[in-house]
């Protein structure tokens, strides 16, 4: 019974619409109708979810202007409630939801910017690791090497575009001084997104280290690497640079069942 109640709550309040549960369960105040009382807690629901959007899209809100946005919000929130008490956690799907939008073609790039700025904010929001144990690894037999499987730090996120998505979040900071003009045509780039010190980090890759990093991400084996792309020397220069970065969290040892089955 309660829980067909706050079902039956919740598809109200997102409704604008009222549901029998109107005339069926709730009570109008001294002051307030039913209707009213369900506006207002409506109202504060979807004021509260337009908030956690645009503090999470503050880019893409700034390229479309707040017309332009809010009306995309409230579409999405039509279709996209909240599942979660946590704000935090509101918004992953905007970018998606931006490319079945027919006039976004205006704003072709918006949906990976939107992108962009999500994987910042999950970064910002990851916990802390203790980074990857050098010793550990020091201490693991040389036969064993190839069968190493790095894992990324919660951290980091890997993105890649097709346009120059990072120097148009970097134009649109607050706090940014440097040349404005973006040409749209310079082409696309592969982003890394991290946290180092509680400070948000993005850097444009190179080809082998979007690559290893790729690979990294799907748990892949350091001898799989290997073969994959034929440079062992250059992934072995790069790996104390991605440790000392912070993008390595920890490692294992993948069994030979796992080698045989990959």
């Amino acid at each position: 019974m309660l829980r067909t109640l706050q079902q039956k709550l919740q598809t109200s309040l997102r409704s604008s619409l009222e549901e029998e549960i109107s005339a069926s369960y709730l009570f109008p105040s001294e002051t307030l109708s039913v209707k009213q009382r369900l506006a207002i807690y409506r109202h504060n629901i979807l004021a509260s979810l337009l908030r956690a959007l645009t503090e999470h899209y503050p880019v893409c809100k700034k390229l479309i202007g707040d017309t332009a946005f809010t009306g995309i919000a409230k579409q999405y929130m039509a279709l996209y409630p909240s599942q979660c008490a946590d704000l935090n956690s509101y918004g992953a799907s905007l970018a998606d939801f931006m490319e079945t939008l027919p006039y976004i073609e205006q704003v072709a790039y918006l949906p990976d910017v939107a992108r962009l700025e999500w994987s910042c904010h999950r970064v910002l929001q990851a916990p802390d690791t203790l980074g990857l144990d050098w010793y550990k690894l020091a201490e693991l037999p040389s036969e064993n090497h190839e069968q190493l499987i790095f894992e990324l730090a919660p951290s980091v996120n890997l993105l890649s575009s097709s346009y120059p998505i990072h120097r148009i979040w970097s134009v649109n900071q607050t706090d940014y001084n440097g040349p404005e003009p973006i040409n749209l045509d310079e082409g696309g780039v592969k982003l890394i997104v991290w946290r180092y010190r509680n400070e948000l980090c993005l850097k444009p890759l190179d080809e082998l280290s979007w690559q290893v990093l790729v690979a990294f991400s799907q748990q892949t084996s350091l001898g799989e690497i290997f073969t994959r792309l034929k440079m062992q020397e250059a992934l072995l220069v790069l790996l104390p640079e991605f440790i000392n970065q912070g993008w390595l969290a920890n490692f294992s040892v993948a069994t030979v069942e796992c080698l045989r089955n990959a």
